[in-house]
């Protein structure tokens, strides 16, 4: 992909001033002794960036210049104050000639077609030889009260003084002086602004209220009008002599009355329409100002696509395959906020695809695909959220792997197993330290990661999807909200109370009668469009106490449809207060842990309603059934004692390591012994029961290999796990430890007190 200048032209611009400007007020700061190293060194960071941005832009002439003044500034940072004002002088002096440089960018259009079209050579920047006589003068010990000559600044060419007011000259005009189409803004300034801007929603949404209130007063005064009119009719009828009696007196009380009522009909119609005229307009500015606030938090999501295409290409090398990755939809605009916070989760999809997916060189060509991989990261705009996919066409994930992973784990049984889609198969690897792996090194194997990047797409109010295509490769797709400050909701009502779901995730609102639901291993489930689609109570699953005669109330069923086109639940609710656009504010710090909920508004009526986390929603009604709760703090007691039973046999030769991991598996619950060679391991393991073994590989006597191989082919200890830890790195030594049975291989140089433990707890199920 070619690297576009022009396009980051501005941005240069923008991020040199802000340096120079820096560089300038710290001097200033310094020549009245009243700095110190720590804005010396601040300053010399901002002279290297400068440096460093001009270089990769092509513009030598800045790039030069920034490289003096880095320079210098690195000469004089470890001197004590105060600094010779000559050498601010020299500084000043640079920075004047930067000021021009990066000017000249912005004014001359030739002369930035000229610069950017200049390949940038790597050019041993000539420093300032005046400055750098000061410097050296200095450094041999000539600093003293008596004034260092200077030679004159050799600038050629120094430009004609430039006035920027008619009052004022000065030979370069001041960095901001000229008129700009775009400053850059704190990201704290926008989000105060754009918190304002919810308020204006939130407020706008508080006139519904007595809108509606005025609107029913109108009603009444109609009825009361109505009444008026019938009691009119029988003072009027001749029928009733004794109601015709004073009924000249009657009629003017009536009339008066009559008047009145027409008068307030008048007084509320014309507050209703001036009211409703001044919603509408500050309907029209709150939106107006949102949607504008928002365009300025929005980035193409290029600013993060472009990152990969290197990563991929380092990953590819290490890893000795072809990879061709293919950018798409690069235009399309997300908030900043989501940019930020995908970027780790895209990395990790990324990297599988290129660790996991794409197959070896000679693989491919024997299965008669081209030699080189190609991974596709695709982007699209779908009316309020956005889709991100990451397709490659690898191997595709094997379902048996899979199934004997949970088999292995004892994640469910045999039965329950052949009865699941390949869906539901699939929706294991996010389950928290699943792999597939047959060996665990220090970089993979662990099963560390998909469910996190699940767990953060579920905090972004997203979905994540799985499309697996076996021999032909996979597809992941991640479907976002486009912000996460102002979003689109349905409000729903679930005993009693009133939460948030964002629109975007809803694939349908649904009426049932009873008829329509049936049982199917514990769980209602309904018949759709020749889809069998589970029901979950959602009041039941957020453990909400249920209300009384609630269930009277309706004789038809309410139910919002959630989840991708591969697996959809039905989330049973009381009812539906309709669609709203609500403001999202963050939860507080002791309320973040709670999975289900991933923040809160405010409603119209001044209630506030939490946002449900659609993602954990659907994850905890996967393994719900009605007639079971959910386990509760006593079985997180009943685990922690399993695990002080669970027993580990810890061989090495070293006083120091054997000391060090007995310590590291003891503090995480675990009974601990220890033998100083492979020999006496063994010995242990023959008179006494362990759940686990962690070897080292050279020892005397029986080394670790011999010692896991042993283990591995004695029928009484081969189920055994063994975790080799030794600092013998070459891929021969880890394809040795696979061969003879290593369920784990930890590198020392690698290793991690959490690594240790995470692994062990992975191989004797604790994870």
């Amino acid at each position: 992909m070619e690297f576009d200048k022009e396009a980051f032209l501005d941005t240069f611009r923008a991020e040199a001033e802000e340096h120079l400007q820096k560089i300038e007020a710290g001097l200033l700061v310094i020549e009245k002794n009243e700095g110190d190293k720590e804005l010396m060194n601040s300053l010399y960071r901002n002279a290297h960036s400068l440096k460093g941005s001009s270089s990769l832009m092509g513009f030598d002439d800045i790039c030069e210049t920034a490289h003096s003044m880095e320079d210098l500034f690195g000469e004089i940072r470890d001197l004590e104050p105060p600094v010779d004002s000559q050498i601010i002088d020299s500084l000043l002096n640079l920075l004047d000639q930067l000021k021009v440089q990066v000017d000249e960018l912005g004014r001359t259009p030739e002369a930035n077609e000229k610069t950017l079209s200049k390949p940038a050579e790597k050019t041993e920047p000539k420093v300032n030889q005046s400055a750098s006589g000061v410097i050296e003068k200095i450094i041999a010990g000539a600093y003293s009260e008596k004034p260092v000559e200077v030679a004159p600044e050799p600038v050629a060419a120094k430009p004609e003084p430039t006035t920027c007011q008619d009052e004022i000259t000065a030979p370069v005009c001041p960095i901001g002086a000229k008129e700009m189409d775009t400053i850059r803004v704190a990201v704290a300034k926008l989000d105060a602004l754009l918190n304002l801007a919810g308020e204006m929603v939130v407020n706008k949404l508080s006139f519904e209220s007595p809108l509606n209130d005025i609107n029913l007063f109108q009603q009444k005064i109609h009825q009361f009008s109505s009444i008026i009119n019938d009691l009119k009719e029988v003072v009027n009828d001749e029928s009733e002599p004794v109601v015709k009696r004073d009924n000249g007196e009657l009629n003017v009380y009536l009339q008066e009355l009559e008047n009145l009522v027409i008068d307030m009909k008048d007084s509320t119609f014309h507050v209703y329409e001036n009211l409703k005229e001044i919603v509408g307009r500050l309907d029209l500015v709150s939106n107006n100002m949102q949607q504008k606030i928002m365009a300025a938090r929005m980035l193409p999501i290029s600013t993060i696509f472009n990152l990969f295409p290197r990563a991929v290409r380092d990953m590819a090398k290490e890893s000795d395959k072809q990879v061709d990755l293919v950018l798409r939809g690069e235009e399309v605009e997300l908030d900043k906020k989501i940019i930020e916070d995908i970027r780790e989760p895209l990395m990790h999809l990324i990297r599988n695809a290129v660790d996991h997916g794409i197959e070896p060189v000679d693989t491919r060509i024997k299965k008669g695909k081209k030699p080189q991989g190609q991974i596709i990261l695709a982007a699209s705009a779908e009316g309020s959220h956005i889709n991100i996919s990451i397709e490659d066409d690898g191997a595709g994930i094997s379902l048996e792997s899979i199934k004997k992973t949970i088999l292995r784990r004892q994640l469910v049984d045999q039965e329950k197993l052949a009865g699941m889609s390949q869906s539901e198969i699939l929706d294991f690897i996010f389950h928290p330290g699943f792999s597939t792996r047959e060996i665990i090194t220090d970089v993979s194997g662990r099963g560390v990661g998909m469910d996190v990047v699940k767990k953060n797409i579920g905090l972004l109010k997203g979905l994540i999807a799985i499309e697996n295509r076996l021999g032909r490769g996979v597809k992941v797709t991640l479907k976002l909200p486009l912000t996460l400050t102002i979003i689109q909701a349905l409000v729903i009502e679930v005993r009693g109370e009133l939460f948030c779901v964002p629109l975007s995730l809803i694939e349908e609102n649904l009426r049932l009668s009873p008829e329509e639901v049936t049982w199917a291993e514990n769980n209602r489930v309904i018949k759709l469009r020749e889809r069998i689609i589970p029901l979950v109570d959602l009041g039941a699953l957020l453990r909400l106490p249920a209300v009384a005669g609630q269930d009277e109330e309706n004789d038809r069923i309410t139910a919002i449809l959630v989840g991708s086109a591969e697996e959809r639940i039905g989330f049973i609710v009381d009812r539906l207060h309709g669609k709203r656009e609500i403001v999202s504010k963050s939860l507080s710090e002791n309320l973040r842990s709670v999975r289900k909920i991933s923040g809160a508004t405010i409603l119209s009526d001044g209630r506030v309603s939490l946002i449900l986390n659609i993602s954990a929603l659907l994850d905890s009604a996967k393994s719900y059934r009605p007639e079971k709760e959910p386990a509760l703090a006593g079985d997180a007691i009943g685990k922690a004692k399993r695990k002080n039973r669970r027993r580990i046999l810890v061989v090495d030769d070293s006083l120091i390591t054997r000391q060090l991991e007995k310590d590291i598996l003891e503090s995480a619950g675990y009974e601990v012994e220890t033998a100083v060679d492979g020999m006496k391991g063994l010995e242990r393991l023959r008179h006494a029961k362990f759940d686990l073994v962690v070897t080292d590989v050279e020892m005397p006597n029986l080394d670790g290999f011999e010692l896991t191989s042993a283990i591995k082919t004695s029928g009484a200890l081969s189920s055994i796990p063994v975790v080799i830890v030794t600092s013998m790195q070459d891929d021969k030594d880890k394809a040795r430890g696979v061969q003879v049975g290593a369920d784990a291989y930890v590198v020392k140089s690698d290793f991690e007190q959490k690594n240790l433990v995470e692994i062990v707890g992975l191989l004797i199920g604790e994870n």
